[in-house]
């Protein structure tokens, strides 16, 4: 938390909160009680006057937890939620250099699985921002991604509207996860092929949605004995970080959802409305860099 109050960008991005003022007009009035004591004060003990202004930079102290505890969520990382209104992303928020980034013209295109294919499908129960595009299918593997998303993909990115930044969130990988000996080299296809869509499109940014969890107590009483578990899953996700960390591509993320989200997987591998809720909201707060 201390290092956290020391950092600029933190301190500037807080200076948009509606606290702030109290903090300063706070300050400002401690430091001219301070001065005033100390002028009248001049001529006592050295000590009665150390334990004045110590006492003063402790009720400063007191006043910036207050503030902090009064509100959390203004405390908790840097980025700003974004609203969603009428069905549109868009929002203005303040960068670490103090310019202005205005992302009602970024397009989001998400390509996944049958996970994704029924948030698509079940838009009208949830909010997802109009500028949000899916390229979705039921059990997709990395065949269907080579042969059916990439040249939609492809497609909408040689005609993108320039005025747009875009955006390419993938979320593939637990339908290729039966085989234990698939994990790598599934992993490293993947990853090829990101790689290759990041060089031909140095513009576009592209974000690695992390596979997420499933409950394997529930897959099991459903589908039988499963290769396919979290510990696969987890090991198939460290692939594609260990990735991007060696390839340090400027233009391609990694986003955890899988450990930073809640999950509901009532049939043990779908999400239930709620919790695909949590992802687009993570996917627009947490991943996409606007």
């Amino acid at each position: 938390m201390f290092l956290r109050i020391c950092d600029s960008s933190f301190l500037f991005e807080i200076s948009h909160t509606k606290y702030f003022d109290i903090v300063c007009y706070s300050i400002i009035i401690l430091c001219v009680f301070l001065c005033l004591v100390v002028q009248n004060l001049r001529h006592k003990p050295l000590s009665q006057v150390s334990v004045i202004i110590a006492s003063s930079i402790f009720l400063v102290f007191l006043i910036l937890i207050y503030v902090i505890i009064l509100n959390p969520s203004k405390f908790n990382g840097c980025s700003c939620p974004v609203n969603v209104e009428n069905n549109t992303l868009d929002k203005i928020t303040n960068d670490n250099t103090g310019g202005i980034t205005q992302i009602s013209r970024d397009k989001i295109i998400i390509i996944g699985d049958s996970r994704m294919w029924l948030i698509e499908f079940s838009k009208d129960e949830l909010s997802i921002p109009n500028n949000i595009n899916f390229i979705a299918a039921g059990g997709a593997k990395i065949d269907w991604l080579i042969y059916s998303a990439l040249p939609k993909l492809h497609e909408d990115l040689q005609n993108k509207n320039p005025n747009y930044q875009y955006h390419v969130v993938v979320n593939l990988g637990v339908n290729d996860l039966n085989s234990i000996m698939a994990i790598k080299n599934k992993a490293g296809e993947y990853y090829t092929l990101y790689k290759k869509l990041a060089v031909t499109y140095p513009d576009v940014k592209f974000y690695l949605l992390s596979v997420n969890p499933i409950d394997e107590e529930i897959m099991t009483k459903i589908y039988g004995e499963q290769t396919r578990t979290n510990m696969t899953i987890i090991e198939f996700n460290n692939y594609i970080i260990n990735g991007i960390k060696n390839q340090k591509m400027n233009n391609v993320k990694y986003c955890d959802s899988f450990n930073n989200i809640e999950f509901s997987v009532p049939d043990g591998i779908h999400f239930d409305n709620p919790t695909n809720q949590r992802i687009i909201n993570y996917i627009i707060n947490d991943c996409v860099e606007y």
